[in-house]
Formats: structure tokens, C-alpha cells, sequence
């Protein structure tokens, strides 16, 4: 019995580990999808909205969490 809520315990503690690393990954993208999308504006030459447009995207963030400025 004492087995098997270990095994219990450790998977829920895994559980728990893998979806506290994917939400924060999943920020990071959302941040660098920002980033990478502000790069390719500038780089076709149409920077008059690109600032703009990267503020909002750092704002908005994940839809959770806005991206730190």
C-alpha cells in the first residue's frame, strides 16, 4: 500500500513539473514569436508600424501573461 501512493506521489510531482515547464516555455515562444516578427518587419523595410505592432505582441504575450518589455 505504502508503494503504491509513493508511485502516486511521484507521478503527480512529475505531472506537475512537466506543466509548470510547458507554461513557461509556451510564454517564451510567445515572447519570441514578438521578437521574431518585429526582426522581419524591419528587415522588409516597413518600420513604420513594426514598433507598434511589437508592443502590442509584448503585451498581449501567451493570452495569459503579457512578454516583459
Amino acid at each position: 500500500m505504502k508503494m503504491q501512493r509513493r508511485t502516486t506521489a511521484a507521478l503527480a510531482a512529475f505531472v506537475f513539473g512537466c506543466s509548470m515547464f510547458m507554461s513557461a516555455s509556451a510564454a517564451t515562444n510567445a515572447c519570441t514569436r514578438c521578437w521574431n516578427t518585429y526582426d522581419l518587419c524591419v528587415a522588409a523595410g516597413t518600420s513604420t508600424q513594426c514598433e507598434t505592432n511589437l508592443i502590442t505582441c509584448l503585451k498581449r504575450g501567451d493570452g495569459t501573461r503579457p512578454c516583459p518589455l
